[in-house]
């Protein structure tokens, strides 16, 4: 398949503009060399530069063929729409004798200025890296890695619990809003498990030695038995002014493998069906096995100023004004298996889902109402009500260890009324918690 790409020839008078034809899903990188060389014999100059745009997820979200119904979105960062402010080149045009940090530091300014008027600057992040000193961290990695390798029966849950940053000494210059606060442009590739792994990455020359340790963590994790550990206790819910607490004692010789924890909270249903409203990660074991997690009692409401639905959603909220400065809406691509970020038409109608986990324990993701909303999504409106009291809740805690496996320990609780000044409020697993102390008014 070809497609037009066009070509700027920058002349010190006047811009050439040429329209070459680069068949796209079958070039190489010899001949995308080819290409640059024939450019820069064709229009010699003191300075070269070549953009490669794409949308991010690392050098693979480079190039994805938008002609053949292919989403290539990355959730890890996504670039806004408007991509570059190409206008910014200007600079080179008022400052000839600019070197490559100075019009690097242009583009990022420009695309700065550029995300603010489209108001898409609270999810930027833009860098400038010296790719002369990426030597530099290759060595270091591959200190890293190795010295990982070499320890990984003892270090494996400690690294899964917190993944690796890389040296940010390269990045000369960069912006990020508040979404991506401390996003370095630089990340370093560690999929959780070996599923996840893209073996692209295995046709690489560099980073050989960090690729050697992922393979090393996954095969420790792929020993870790289903049977090593699992909680030695039934879940217990505590309730006070601030919600609900759950807590759950895992077996402490095994705790030491657990990579993730977190609790989740569902409203039980009349026919034995459990819908869940969201979750929230909770505290790892500490030397005794005991992992907590905690609840505020409030749900999602998500409104149109027409119709309200229940729904979860990855909000980001400033912590010092308590505005939200993020939404996020994905959709999910069945064919490729991939998720996106959702563009809407305001006219359209968008129905949140919920996870619904049904008598049999089957799952399915179903809307949480037979109306819509319009698709209007910055003019939609959110809320966080307490949970009425009376409602029965089923909490879970969860515990990942390093061989994916997954334990839980549940409680079925009951909301007590809010109008009750609470004491502490114990059930074991399965015992509702009703009792407070005061009046209901």
């Amino acid at each position: 398949m070809s497609r037009p790409r066009r070509v700027f020839g920058l002349r010190p008078v006047a811009a050439t503009s040429l329209l070459l034809a680069l068949t796209l899903g079958t070039l190489t990188g010899c001949e995308v060399a080819d290409f640059l060389a024939w450019g820069m014999t064709t229009y010699p100059a003191e300075h070269y530069a070549v953009i490669i745009a794409d949308h991010g997820a690392s050098w693979p979200g480079v190039g994805g063929d938008e002609s053949a119904e292919e989403d290539t979105l990355s959730l890890a960062e996504l670039e806004p729409g408007h991509s570059w402010d190409y206008t910014s080149l200007q600079y080179l045009v008022d400052t000839p004798d600019a070197d490559v940090d100075d019009l690097g530091r242009a583009l990022i300014e420009g695309f700065e200025a550029q995300a603010q008027d489209e108001q898409t600057d609270a999810e930027i992040t833009l860098s400038l890296v010296d790719l002369t000193r990426m030597a530099e961290v290759d060595d270091a990695l591959a200190t890293f890695s190795t010295t990982l390798s070499s320890r990984i029966q003892s270090i494996a849950p400690a690294v899964g619990r917190s993944r690796a940053q890389t040296i940010n000494d390269v990045v000369v210059a960069k912006v990020d809003g508040p979404v991506t606060r401390g996003a370095t442009g630089l990340s370093i590739y560690f999929p959780p498990s070996a599923d996840a792994f893209d073996s692209d990455y295995e046709q690489l020359s560099v980073a050989t030695s960090w690729l050697d340790f992922l393979h090393s963590y996954y095969t420790r994790g792929q020993e870790t038995s289903a049977a090593s550990g699992s909680f030695t206790s039934g879940a217990t819910a505590s309730f006070d002014s601030d919600g609900v607490t759950v807590t759950a004692h895992f077996d402490a010789a095994a705790a030491t493998s657990i990579t993730e924890t977190f609790i989740r909270y569902g409203l039980v249903e009349g026919d034995g069906s459990i819908t869940y409203l969201g979750q929230e990660t909770a505290e790892l074991p500490d030397d005794s096995g005991l992992i907590e997690g905690s609840y505020d009692l409030s749900f999602l409401t998500i409104s149109d100023g027409e119709t309200e639905m229940n729904g979860y959603l990855d909000l980001v909220v400033d912590s010092d004004t308590g505005d939200l400065i993020s939404e996020l809406y994905y959709s999910y691509n069945a064919r490729t298996g991939n998720y996106g970020a959702l563009t809407a038409e305001p006219a359209g109608i968008i129905a949140p889902e919920l996870l619904t986990v049904l008598a049999d324990g089957s799952e399915e993701w179903a809307a949480s109402a037979d109306d819509g909303l319009w698709a209007d999504l910055p003019a939609l409106g959110y809320d966080f009500p307490r949970l009425p009291s009376g409602t029965v809740l089923l909490v879970d805690l969860v515990a990942i260890d390093l061989g994916g496996n997954r334990s839980v320990a549940s409680v079925q609780v009951v909301v007590p009324w809010a109008e009750v000044t609470l004491a502490e409020v114990t059930c074991a697993d399965g015992g509702p918690a009703r009792r407070g102390v005061g009046s209901a008014g």
